[in-house]
């Protein structure tokens, strides 16, 4: 059976256990990464996400973890957000004039 037979999940699992790494740390870094990196480039930037993603964090992120990594565009509300696999959402909000900042917890950082 060769990787790619193995579901993208399960092989990333299985590199961060070889790596040893924390439990889920690889994954919270690469939903982390592509949330504030699609943020930054489609508000402050004005790139297309799904270029940039393809462009840029996908092969940042790697092969493997790109396939599994979701992310949504919320435009009204200046915000991305990014999973892997369904799992280790991660945020990433447009703050005006101070660009964008991931939202750990759920709760924006206080103002400068």
């Amino acid at each position: 059976m060769e990787i790619r037979d193995v579901k993208p999940a399960l092989a990333l699992a299985l590199l961060a256990g070889l790596a040893g790494c924390a439990p889920g740390q690889p994954f919270r870094t690469a939903t982390g990464f592509t949330a504030h990196v699609l943020c930054s480039e489609t508000f402050v930037t004005g790139q297309d996400p799904d270029r940039s993603f393809a462009e840029y964090v996908a092969p940042s992120i790697g092969r493997v973890a790109a396939l599994a990594t979701r992310y949504r565009v919320d435009r009204d509300g200046q915000a991305v957000e990014a999973r892997f696999a369904g799992l280790f959402p991660a945020r990433a909000v447009n703050r005006a004039g101070r660009g964008c900042t991931l939202v750990q917890g759920g709760q924006m950082p206080a103002p400068l």
